[in-house]
């Protein structure tokens, strides 16, 4: 799952990577990370990748409403 997590981070913008990653990265090894912490480490990435494209808080809003439906939508039943 930190593998996962790890990769996940690559959404984020460079800069912010550059600055931040380290830490994150220090901090997600010292955590019980499940799946549950996956959605969130996508769904910030995503936003801050928008927010530093200058995109309107609602074209984004969309973006993240878009794929966690896309995310219901192919998950299996249980």
């Amino acid at each position: 799952m930190k593998r996962l997590l790890r990769f996940a981070l690559q959404l984020y913008p460079a800069e912010w990577r550059k600055r931040y990653g380290a830490e994150l990265d220090a901090l997600l090894g010292d955590m019980n990370v499940g799946a549950r912490d996956l959605p969130d480490v996508i769904k910030a990435g995503v936003l801050l990748r928008l927010r530093s494209l200058s995109l309107p808080l609602s074209l984004a809003s969309f973006s993240v409403a878009g794929m966690a439906i896309a995310a219901l939508i192919a998950t299996p039943p249980i």
